[in-house]
C-alpha cells in the first residue's frame, strides 16, 4: 500500500487505496477528516466522511493507516 500526498489551496490531502476503498486523510480545523469511497460502486457513490481528534484515533480504526503519525510526525 502507498500513501500519496498532494496539496490544494494549501490543504494537504494523503490519499490510499486498500481493499477496493479510496481513503482521503486531511486536516480539518482541529479535527483529521477522512472520507472513504468504495471504488466498486463508481462515481455517482459519493462516499463518507468521519472526522477524529488525533492521528492516533485514525490509525486505531482503520489499519490501513497505521503508521501515519510517524510518518507525518505530528
Amino acid at each position: 500500500m502507498q500513501i500519496t500526498s498532494t496539496v490544494i489551496e494549501d490543504v494537504t490531502y494523503y490519499t490510499m487505496i486498500s481493499r477496493g476503498v479510496t481513503y482521503t486523510l486531511n486536516k480539518y480545523g482541529k479535527q483529521w477528516a477522512l472520507h472513504s469511497q468504495r471504488n466498486a460502486l463508481g462515481r455517482g457513490n459519493v462516499g463518507s466522511y468521519k472526522f477524529f481528534n488525533t492521528l492516533q484515533e485514525v490509525e486505531s480504526k482503520l489499519k490501513a493507516f497505521v503508521g501515519i503519525s510517524q510518518l507525518l510526525l505530528v
